[in-house]
């Protein structure tokens, strides 16, 4: 399973949590019934990833990882991206860079020790205050906002932006227009923005599944006992979800939903100038492979006009 950034700026997996009287067996099995459908698209669930604490300890573990893809890419990879990316904006003539769903740092720290002017932004306050702390550890004179980049306001900024993980993927129509509005806004003239997505390719072995498995002490999504039922839905378009549906000995009843979007370099072309960004170059990653129509993932390079 791939943990990605995925929610952790966007907000769009919330609603209030389901709870059900532990004697409405009726109702818990009606609301089980409910969740085997295969949702609307873009639906969301009851649990916000990167709000919910149990969760967010989780995925602050699996971020600093040194040698896996979960929440983060491995490090190794990072030292390589990080590297790539200062070679396409470079510090004398691009100083000022911000990362959208900078999580707990593994970009901006890179960043800020090769001399540029950092600003991290990300919903997750467990990831940030981690950030904050690294920083001060590091003596690192990074700018950590605790806010969500669906909502930034910042104006012609920074001379370049990130946004790495495949997370612009997740986000409905709307919210991608909205993100791009802000990253777009946010820069300078003839500013960057360098990002990646999942191809395809990605997901093409995958069909629609369904499984469950039992925690009897805590797990990733759940501290304490629980259930997990999980599917895997296929839309059109090549739009994924991943639904874990969570009950626990109190028979509540919580739903995850985590969104995902493939694209091909026609259709990620066409919602980059639609946004009025002008696409500078593509790579088969965020570490400038070059390009391979078989690659499982894109990294674009986009520039405002």
């Amino acid at each position: 399973m791939i943990i990605k950034t995925a929610t952790s700026n966007a907000n769009v997996n919330v609603n209030a949590n389901v709870n059900v009287n532990a004697n409405s067996n009726a109702s818990v099995f009606k609301l089980l019934m409910q969740y085997a459908q295969k949702p609307e698209l873009y639906a969301t669930g009851t649990i916000q990833l990167w709000e919910d604490p149990h969760i967010a300890k989780g995925m602050l573990e699996a971020h600093l990882a040194p040698d896996n893809d979960a929440a983060s890419r491995n490090h190794q990879f990072i030292d390589r991206s990080v590297k790539w990316l200062s070679t396409l904006s470079p510090v004398e003539a691009a100083p000022k860079v911000i990362d959208f769903g900078c999580g707990p740092g593994m970009y901006t720290s890179r960043l800020a020790k090769l001399g540029y002017e950092v600003t991290g932004v990300d919903i997750s306050e467990n990831s940030i205050n981690y950030a904050k702390e690294d920083a001060v550890s590091n003596n690192l004179h990074i700018n950590y906002r605790n806010e969500s980049y669906l909502e930034l306001k910042d104006e012609g900024l920074y001379d370049w932006a990130i946004l790495i993980y495949c997370d612009y993927s997740v986000l409905s129509p709307e919210q991608r227009q909205t993100l791009l509005e802000n990253i777009k806004r946010a820069l300078k003239p003839g500013g960057k923005l360098i990002f990646d997505v999942f191809t395809p390719y990605q997901y093409e072995p995958l069909k629609e599944s369904h499984s469950w498995y039992a925690e009897n002490a805590s797990g990733f999504y759940k501290d304490g006992p629980h259930l997990c039922l999980f599917s895997h839905f296929l839309y059109e378009d090549d739009v994924y979800l991943d639904q874990y549906v969570i009950i626990d000995e109190m028979d509540q009843v919580d739903v995850i939903r985590v969104w995902d979007r493939s694209f091909t370099v026609a259709r990620l072309q066409q919602e980059i100038e639609s946004a009025g960004l002008k696409l500078s170059a593509y790579y088969s990653n965020v570490a400038g492979d070059l390009y391979n129509e078989a690659s499982k993932s894109l990294c674009f390079v986009v520039e405002k006009w």
